[in-house]
């Protein structure tokens, strides 16, 4: 098992800064939040979607979560040659914003979703 950078100058961070622990808490708070997207994502699916067509938007699902991290990864590397490492996380996480803010304003009913009592 890998340890965590203490800042050390071998390591890739020669200031001493010691920014492992920092994108541990990060990459595991990440972790969390996938999960409850999951959680969500899942108790959507299973109150809106007609038994006759889960199937084929299981197909649909599974193909954007086949295509949407390397696309996204192609992008994030695409953009970082160019423009540098920053410029590219700053601008795939604006992007990211921006898109849910458009989801959310062509779908509000997703926004408002309330559930209906069993």
């Amino acid at each position: 098992m890998g340890r965590v950078s203490e800042g050390d100058p071998a390591d890739g961070d020669p200031a001493g800064r010691g920014c492992g622990r920092t994108a541990l808490a990060c990459l595991i708070a990440a972790g969390a939040a996938d999960m409850v997207s999951g959680i969500f994502r899942q108790t959507l699916w299973n109150q809106t979607i007609p038994d006759a067509l889960r199937g084929r938007l299981a197909g649909v699902e599974l193909l954007s979560y086949g295509l949407g991290p390397p696309a996204g990864q192609l992008r994030s590397g695409a953009v970082a040659s160019l423009l540098g490492t920053r410029f590219s996380l700053v601008s795939g996480g604006l992007a990211c914003v921006g898109a849910v803010a458009l989801v959310c304003g062509l779908l509000p009913g997703f926004v408002r979703y309330k559930s209906e009592p069993a």
